[in-house]
C-alpha cells in the first residue's frame, strides 16, 4: 500500500536571466538520460515525486525592471527533470486545467538550451491529463486552476495529484509533493525512505 511522505526541501534560487536565453532554434531534439537508482532494496521507481509546478515568465514580487524575464520550462520544469529527476521514473510536475502556456508545453513540448523536448498526450481521464515529455510527465486537472494560492490552485492540485496516484499507479509505495524551486539529493531520499515500512501509516516533513 502506497503512504504519503510530504517533505519540505532548500529551495533554489533560480537565476533571472539565465545564459542560455537566446534559445536554440536548430531542429536537434533532447533527450534526457535516465539514471537508475538503487538504495537498500528501494528503487526510485517506487517513489511518486509531484511538483506543484507553475508556468510564468515573470518573477513574483521582484520588480520587472530588476528581474527580467525567465523562461519557466526550463529553468524549473527541465532544470529539474535533467539534474536529479533523471533518477526518479515517476516525476511529475502538476498544472491546473486553465492556460495557454502550460497546455501548449505539454502537448507539444518546449525548446531547451540543448534542442526541442517533445510532449505528447498519453491518458486521459474525466478530468484530467497527463503528458509524457521524455523522463518526465505533466498532469493537468481540469477541476483545478494555475493560481498561485488559493484552494482552487495549489491546494487542488495538491489533493487531485494525491488522489490520481492512489488511483492509477497503485504499486507506488511513497508519495512526495513539493515545490518546482526544490532540489532533491536522489540517493539520500531514496536511503531515508528504505528505512521505514511502505506498509505503516505516515507522513514525513521538515
Amino acid at each position: 500500500a502506497m503512504r504519503t511522505a510530504l517533505l519540505t526541501l532548500v529551495a533554489v534560487k533560480t537565476q533571472a536571466q539565465p545564459r542560455w536565453r537566446q534559445r536554440n532554434r536548430t531542429n536537434h531534439t533532447v533527450h534526457i538520460q535516465r539514471v537508475t537508482l538503487t538504495v537498500n532494496g528501494l528503487d526510485a521507481a517506487d517513489i511518486a515525486i509531484h511538483v506543484l509546478a507553475t508556468a510564468h515568465h515573470q518573477p513574483f514580487r521582484v520588480p520587472h525592471h530588476r528581474a527580467g524575464t525567465y523562461d519557466w520550462f526550463v529553468d524549473r520544469l527541465y532544470g529539474s527533470a535533467a539534474t536529479w529527476g533523471a533518477q526518479f521514473p515517476e516525476l511529475t510536475y502538476v498544472f491546473g486545467g486553465n492556460g495557454k502556456l502550460e497546455r501548449d508545453a505539454a502537448e507539444r513540448g518546449h525548446e531547451t538550451p540543448e534542442g526541442f523536448l517533445s510532449c505528447h498526450v498519453v491518458e486521459r481521464g474525466r478530468d484530467w491529463t497527463r503528458s509524457v515529455c521524455g523522463t518526465f510527465a505533466i498532469l493537468r486537472f481540469a477541476n483545478c486552476t494555475n493560481d498561485y494560492y488559493g484552494s482552487k490552485g495549489p491546494c487542488c492540485r495538491n489533493q487531485e495529484s494525491m488522489r490520481w496516484v492512489l488511483n492509477y499507479r497503485p504499486h507506488i509505495k511513497w508519495y512526495l509533493f513539493q515545490d518546482d524551486d526544490m532540489y532533491i539529493r536522489g540517493p539520500a531520499l531514496v536511503a531515508l525512505l528504505s528505512r521505514y515500512d511502505p506498509d505503516r501509516a505516515m507522513s514525513i516533513s521538515g
